[in-house]
């Protein structure tokens, strides 16, 4: 039970530790207390802001237009499940029929679905898949140049003075700045599609690597050069490399800043993706907003309401996954992650 109560702390979903904890906990009236702080006063605030959207979407209307309950929603979202579910299945018989008209046919399965491709359109499931790959894509790709040169800045001062400058030229620029010079790049650069890597998520994985190294490199930066000055000399005592000081002394040491840096990157990434898509019109959660922005149908509302719910949902885990990482990699630090 401990064990697993310790799993749930670190994952980042401590707030159900107490009730692992209950049977075997000496105080179990703290655990209920600990319980409640942690579950029951969310719960709470969230049932109250379901039930203030629940009154004013029954009550307000917007040209003739009803808000969507959060029972129509739900409703919404559940079809969807339903839809991904039902394509799976069709996918499964299509596989079958391809194999077996392979074999009829003495062909092989990729020459068969040449003439035989699977028409299923991509479905809202799908298009969240596509989303968390290109923002992991997008923002890893980010990190591979924010980390390496914030330590880099945080090390040496003349490089730092040397940086800094870009760094806050380029910090403040707006996605939708960068996107028509990546576009208008992307579009000459690249010839041929990649069925693996297509222009428009090529463009916006890019988009959302400008947008998001900026914190990374800046906390990793900071964290580098506040390392205590005693950790360093114990580094030259040792006679340590400078390699061999990074990964043993500066990292450990650096390590809250730089996923506090790597967090705000990864939700920075992940508002900028949405809005990459859009403008790409990438088949991602971006081009699902933008196809129901654009439709005139009555529940468009409550598709676009149900994208920005599931949006949040996936920042959320999102925040969790990067503390889950932190508290694995933090070495037995004890600091408190929020």
């Amino acid at each position: 039970m401990q064990r697993f109560a310790s799993a749930l702390e670190t994952c980042g979903f401590g707030w159900f530790a107490p009730l692992v904890r209950l049977p075997r906990s000496p105080d179990r009236g703290h655990e209920l207390r600990l319980f409640a702080l942690r579950v029951g006063l969310p719960v709470l605030a969230l049932a109250a802001v379901l039930l203030a959207w629940h009154a004013i979407a029954q009550s307000v209307h917007i040209g003739g237009m009803m808000l969507p309950t959060p029972g129509l929603v739900w409703e919404k979202g559940a079809e969807q499940v339903r839809e991904w579910q039902a394509d799976g299945v069709a996918r499964s018989v299509h596989t079958e029929l391809v194999a077996k008209t392979a074999v009829e046919q003495g062909m092989t399965v990729a020459e068969v679905e040449q003439f035989m491709p699977y028409q299923g359109k991509r479905l809202f499931i799908d298009q969240i898949w596509l989303s968390i790959g290109t923002v992991f894509l997008g923002v890893g790709g980010g990190l591979l140049i924010a980390i390496p040169l914030g330590i880099l800045c945080g090390f040496s001062n003349a490089i730092f003075a040397m940086a800094n400058p870009l760094i806050q030229l380029f910090k403040p620029v707006s996605p939708l700045a960068w996107f028509p010079v990546v576009y208008l790049i992307i579009n000459k650069a690249v010839t041929q599609q990649d069925p693996l890597l297509s222009k428009s998520l090529l463009i916006a994985a890019i988009v959302v690597g400008l947008c998001s190294l900026w914190p990374a490199l800046v906390n990793t930066a900071n964290g580098v050069a506040n390392v205590d000055k005693d950790h360093r000399n114990v580094a030259r005592v040792l006679n340590l490399g400078w390699f061999r000081t990074v990964w043993s002394i500066v990292l450990p040491s650096a390590m809250p800043h730089i996923f506090t840096g790597i967090r705000v990157s990864l939700g920075v990434g992940w508002m900028v993706l949405i809005a990459a898509e859009m403008m790409a019109v990438s088949p991602g959660i971006g081009g699902f907003v933008w196809d129901w922005y654009q439709s005139s149908n009555d529940v468009a509302l409550a598709y676009l309401v149900l994208a920005v719910v599931v949006i949040g949902a996936i920042g959320f885990l999102l925040d969790r996954l990067c503390i889950t990482v932190q508290l694995l990699l933090s070495r037995g630090a004890t600091a408190q992650v929020r």
